[in-house]
């Protein structure tokens, strides 16, 4: 076990899941930061979204969201700056590139994310970011 916590930036949807199914990776995720076993960072951006999808898609379960949040609150990194968003423009889409900025923003020892599809070996090069999917990161944790 690492003696001190490893810091990791979670993506909406690592969140999401998180709080929609307990015995996942995501949500496993979000038992090691309650455990006090890792930090999760996100930015202003990935909380906004989490509540307004679990509004939207998963309302039951905004009680669990809320008492997470509240009980084990997250680092909050600020939302990046225009030019720190643009400065990611020529490797993930407009959509994508503020959650970018911000992760490379936070230094992270991981950046966890359900979206391999965006976040691909390119951005993990170009980022310099280690970029792992919940089911990784909770592999290589677990093997520690």
């Amino acid at each position: 076990m690492e003696t001190t916590l490893s810091t990791i930036f979670v993506d909406t949807n690592v969140l999401f899941s998180g709080v929609y199914k307990d015995n996942t990776s995501p949500g496993e995720i979000l038992n090691l930061h309650r455990d006090k076993k890792i930090q999760i960072v996100v930015s202003q951006q990935v909380l906004d979204e989490v509540v307004r999808n679990i509004k939207r898609k998963y309302s039951i379960g905004l009680p669990k969201l809320i008492k997470f949040l509240t009980t084990h609150p997250p680092v909050v990194q600020p939302d990046p700056s225009l030019p720190q968003i643009k400065k990611w423009l020529s490797v993930i889409n407009s959509v994508d590139a503020p959650i970018l900025a911000a992760a490379v923003k936070a230094k992270p020892k991981y950046f966890v994310t359900g979206d391999k599809a965006h976040f691909t070996p390119k951005v993990a090069q170009a980022s310099r970011l280690t970029i792992l999917s919940p089911k990784e990161f909770i592999d290589q944790f677990s093997s520690v």
